[in-house]
């Protein structure tokens, strides 16, 4: 069978080849003439290794497509042809991180600590459109976005449970090609508010995760293009007491600026004393029956919860979906 495998034209095999989701695991080392196919740079390759099964020496250097699912380290750039490349990463790395620079795709997961040696090998990468880090627990130290020369090809940013300096949004603007932003928001400093944004003109989806009071919420939004965002998710949960969220008036005000929206989701919950919220929340409420748009357009509703019959301490959720 492998013979006669072996007898059809090389661009025939290369052409079956690149139709097999996981081709290493039937052919590598096979022979040398399998070895030589898998070698050329014309073929698109994948490869997806689940538990360290080949050491990356070992892999060919015409891989188009990389899947890792326990990475461990060790330097890619050998592979000049790789477009798209997937991580887990379960154990700290030792070393540099070391890409090849023609990446158009890359994601990572990490279940540790996010090295440094990361956001470095991150500049290098001109070619890149698509960069997603997660992290499966909540770290403590900001992702510096600002100090990342992301490439200007980005069109997709995504970083999941990282928090990044809310200054980084200047940095952002500088990448004219960005349609899709997903990030979680640090606390705002005293001088935020001194500087003016530029537009995000070619954004159109908008995920932000926070902990910011509506104050500073709104200086942020003030930042993307009412005129061209389609899709806006905000999401925040705090234990702290943030008053300025109920005011209807105000969220009509925020609206105005999308209303080309064609998805939005808003979910914000919060904690505090009983007595701050008793009439704070059912005024709230009242203006969101009596405000029309708010109510039929924007779906928007507000909850409260009190663990308790004589508890001191109540939940309050704010959501508004289209």
């Amino acid at each position: 069978m492998v013979t006669k495998f072996e007898q059809l034209p090389s661009e025939l095999i290369m052409f079956i080849i690149e139709f097999i989701e996981n081709p290493l695991l039937l052919f590598l080392n096979l022979n040398s003439n399998i070895n030589r196919i898998l070698s050329d740079h014309r073929i698109k390759l994948n490869c997806k290794i689940e538990n360290n099964l080949y050491y990356i020496a070992s892999l060919p250097t015409s891989l188009t497509r990389f899947v890792s699912m326990n990475f461990r380290g060790g330097d890619l750039r050998r592979f000049q042809n790789l477009k798209s490349l997937i991580l887990c990463i379960n154990e700290n790395i030792v070393g540099k991180f070391r890409f090849p620079s023609s990446l158009e795709y890359l994601k990572i997961s990490f279940n540790t600590d996010i090295p440094s040696s990361l956001f470095h090998s991150l500049s290098t990468l001109k070619r890149l459109q698509t960069l997603v880090i997660n992290s499966k627990n909540r770290i403590d130290v900001t992702f510096p976005a600002d100090l990342i020369l992301f490439s200007r090809n980005m069109k997709i940013l995504q970083l999941e449970n990282i928090p990044i300096e809310i200054s980084s949004i200047y940095n952002l603007e500088e990448l004219p090609k960005l349609k899709y932003l997903n990030i979680q928001l640090s606390e705002a400093d005293e001088l935020f508010h001194d500087t003016s944004f530029a537009s995000f003109s070619t954004l159109k989806t908008l995920i932000i995760h926070f902990q910011l009071s509506f104050t500073d919420l709104e200086h942020v939004l003030s930042a993307f293009d009412g005129d061209h965002l389609e899709n806006l998710e905000l999401y925040s949960q705090t234990n702290i007491s943030q008053t300025d969220y109920f005011d209807g008036k105000r969220w009509s005000k925020l609206f105005e600026r999308f209303q080309k929206l064609t998805k939005c989701q808003i979910e914000l919950r919060q904690k505090g004393r009983r007595g701050l919220y008793d009439n704070l929340v059912r005024e709230f409420q009242r203006e969101l029956k009596e405000i029309k748009e708010l109510k039929e357009k924007w779906n928007m509703k507000c909850y409260r919860s009190c663990p308790g019959y004589h508890g001191t301490v109540v939940s309050v959720q704010i959501s508004a979906s289209l």
